[in-house]
């Protein structure tokens, strides 16, 4: 990646760079494609309204935005974090979840 993209003229960090700024290498593509693939229909289905929450989100909202139950939601979640594509922290005494690269999350 060139790195004169992530600084600004005063060489701080750019806070506002934008994932079509930067060249994604091709392995980090193939592995994050490989990783989709093999998940289930359901759960490809429900990253779509995850992602458009944002990067992170909870099982309420995210139970609110999909037509699926919430024991095939939490299924679904499970499935998606067994397969590193998003990660589970607890915030406040509420369970969040985050993807795991935003690469991912453009998807």
């Amino acid at each position: 990646m060139d790195q004169a993209k992530l600084f600004d003229t005063n060489g701080q960090f750019r806070r506002d760079l934008t994932i079509s700024e930067v060249e994604i290498p091709q392995s980090l593509r193939l592995i994050i494609g490989r990783r989709l693939a093999h998940l289930s229909a359901q759960t490809t289905e429900v990253l779509g309204p995850a992602a458009v929450i944002g990067r992170s989100f909870g099982f309420e909202l995210l139970e609110a935005a999909t037509p699926i139950d919430a024991e095939s939601l939490l299924d679904s979640v499970e499935e998606a974090e067994r397969a590193g594509i998003i990660l589970a922290s607890t915030q406040q005494g509420e369970t969040r979840f985050q993807f795991a690269h935003e690469l991912v999350r453009k998807r």
